[in-house]
């Protein structure tokens, strides 16, 4: 986040509903996503607390892909 800042890009950050979010990736490991949805039900884990999912002003993911799939 800090690299687009220095970059001049606006950063801003706000809740948005997940339905609301598109990928840009055409693939995301299975694994990888049930691991962290596995996690959050053990209580071991919070993706919405963790890390933030970098948008677009589009609503596009630019980052973030698996834990939007664990939410």
């Amino acid at each position: 986040m800090l690299s687009l800042k220095k970059e001049g890009k606006k950063v801003t950050h706000k809740k948005m509903r997940v339905g609301d979010l598109k990928a840009t990736q055409k693939e995301i490991k299975a694994g990888k996503t049930f691991g962290m949805a596995d996690a959050y039900f053990k209580g071991t884990f919070d993706p919405a607390d963790d890390v933030e999912i970098i948008v677009s002003s589009d609503n596009h993911i630019l980052d973030g892909h698996h834990r939007w799939g664990s939410l």
